[in-house]
């Protein structure tokens, strides 16, 4: 298989707006062929400072991540106590939180180091996957801790959201944040080209291309896609947050204390007596 660009550039004779864009095969395998008459330039090493500057800056936030996170689980098991309805929606944040650091982040140093793909196809189709449901997951979990709160502020005579809920309300979230990274597990590949001097090995989106009516290349799944994940992932928990706290805001700025008219009453009649009884 060849990179990215090689597969893009060269394309069938015929052009049929609507017609699924396909490589010519013939085509295709010359290029193959001469490239493997060439030399391809290795990537760019990295200065000594910038490397030690990306370990400092990936490092430490790592074991942070995955010790606190643990810690934060630890403490909400282990506690009957601590067994609320927030906090094992903020286990669920821990959770996802790991997953990141554990099956992303080190793929991603990786990359950054040595500007080149040496993970396999497995992690190629895994790692952005898993990224995707993590934060995803993070996202509207965050959303159902701000309904959460929501309820128990401004109807608080209703009664709290039980545990049970909350984690019928984490599972449909990742459910959902599954639904939402899938297809990453069928568009992601690692493609290579062979080159005189070394291999070159890719990891890319690959979705399916059409021509549109000036015989150019789109891709309407990637755009539906992409429009689906934001509305998802961004749009409609921004909306949801965004209400909830301003309402909250609003209820414990305006919220009046049970008795305190009463009580604000009578200690003026107490500082009047007071003062009177004073000039007496």
């Amino acid at each position: 298989m060849a990179s990215n660009y090689t597969r893009n550039t060269f394309s069938g004779p015929q052009c049929v707006p609507g017609q699924r864009y396909e490589i010519d095969m013939q085509r295709y395998e010359k290029l193959v062929q001469i490239a493997k008459l060439i030399d391809n330039p290795p990537p760019k090493s990295l200065p000594d400072w910038e490397l030690a500057l990306k370990v400092l800056f990936y490092i430490p936030p790592f074991c942070i991540d995955v010790i606190g996170n643990i810690m934060v689980i630890l403490i909400v098991i282990l506690n009957k106590r601590m067994r609320t309805t927030t906090n094992v929606l903020i286990v669920n944040l821990s959770v996802a939180d790991i997953s990141v650091a554990i099956f992303c982040m080190w793929i991603h140093v990786g990359v950054e180091f040595t500007r080149d793909w040496h993970f396999g196809p497995f992690f190629c189709r895994f790692h952005l996957f898993i990224k995707v449901v993590a934060v995803t997951s993070s996202v509207l979990t965050m959303t159902i801790i701000s309904v959460e709160r929501f309820m128990a502020i401004v109807f608080p005579l209703r009664g709290k959201i039980k545990i049970k809920v909350a984690i019928f309300a984490i599972v449909v979230s990742w459910l959902l944040s599954v639904g939402t990274a899938s297809p990453y597990l069928f568009v992601m590949r690692q493609e290579s080209l062979q080159f005189k001097n070394r291999r070159k090995i890719e990891c890319v989106e690959k979705w399916p291309e059409y021509y549109n009516s000036s015989c150019g290349r789109v891709m309407p799944h990637r755009k539906l896609y992409y429009t689906l994940a934001v509305t998802v992932m961004y749009v409609v928990p921004v909306i949801i947050m965004a209400v909830t706290y301003t309402i909250i805001v609003i209820k414990l700025i305006f919220k009046k204390v049970p008795g305190g008219g009463r009580n604000s009453e009578a200690h003026e009649r107490r500082k009047r007596k007071l003062s009177s009884s004073n000039t007496m």
